[in-house]
């Protein structure tokens, strides 16, 4: 989805029209499992509307764009722990310890732990990821 700007109807759109007949598209992007709490909004730095809603509201998108929904997969919450402790929490963590003399140090360590209370406080159990493989 991030790789279009706009919205994910928007993506969705201009994606449709850049594929020929008979061709596929893998296509990822975020959904809200349940609705989300303030305290989830907050921790991913979201407001409600910046996903298409629920995972029936991303494959409906993707329909209503012009493409067969031709299979879904979601990210189960063990990948999302991984993508987010490891990827991107972590990262800072570990440059941190590999730098321990490094200015910028407590910076990017208090950056990592932000970003590990917003997950963990926030928005874990709410945001879903879903990969969609569409025809057209």
């Amino acid at each position: 989805m991030h790789a279009w700007p706009g919205t994910t109807r928007e993506a969705l759109r201009a994606l449709r029209a850049a594929v020929r007949p008979g061709g596929w598209v893998l296509f990822a992007d975020g959904f809200w499992t349940v609705r989300p709490t303030s305290a989830a909004l907050k921790g991913l730095g979201a407001e409600e509307d910046e996903l298409v809603g629920s995972l029936d509201d991303l494959v409906r998108a993707a329909a209503d764009a012009g493409f067969a929904p031709l299979r879904t997969t979601v990210a189960d919450q063990r990948e999302w722990d991984v993508f987010e402790s490891s990827g991107r929490a972590g990262w800072g963590e570990r440059w941190a310890l590999e730098n321990p003399d490094h200015p910028l140090r407590a910076d990017a360590r208090a950056t990592a732990a932000r970003h590990r209370e917003g997950h963990l406080g926030g928005y874990r159990g709410y945001l879903g990821f879903a990969y969609l493989v569409l025809g057209v």
